[in-house]
């Protein structure tokens, strides 16, 4: 289980360099490593800076799939790895992801929750 929170907390330049949280994650999560290497990706990429210069700080659906699709354009990782990793990074920066479907009042928290990952590898 990734704690991305936690690690961004203690070491907010881990935000803008890559390498940084790349060590951090490794030290602490030895074992996580396709899950380390796609969340670097959403640094090395831009997408980390983009949701970070939100205004209103909520995230839209159509932003989260855009994200999405870039990772898969740029780096080849399916959506089945990069979605559930895009809602960590989302809620570990306090981010809120706004829903198309207005029934739902909350994202269904299968594979994070509060800045945790709980890897399904």
């Amino acid at each position: 289980m990734i704690d991305l929170k936690k690690i961004i907390t203690k070491n907010p330049k881990a935000l803008h360099d890559k390498s940084m949280l790349q060590n951090l994650l490794q030290l602490s999560y030895p074992k996580e490593r396709r899950s380390i290497r796609i969340l670097v990706a959403f640094i090395e990429c831009g997408i980390i800076n983009e949701i970070l210069k939100t205004s209103n700080k909520t995230i839209s659906d159509l932003d989260q799939k855009r994200f999405i699709k870039k990772m898969f354009d740029d780096y080849g990782f399916d959506e089945k790895y990069t979605k559930p990793l895009l809602e960590l990074w989302i809620a570990s920066l306090g981010i809120k992801s706004q829903i198309d479907n207005t029934n739902q009042t909350a994202k269904s928290q299968k594979n994070y929750s509060d800045g945790f990952y709980l890897s399904p590898f």
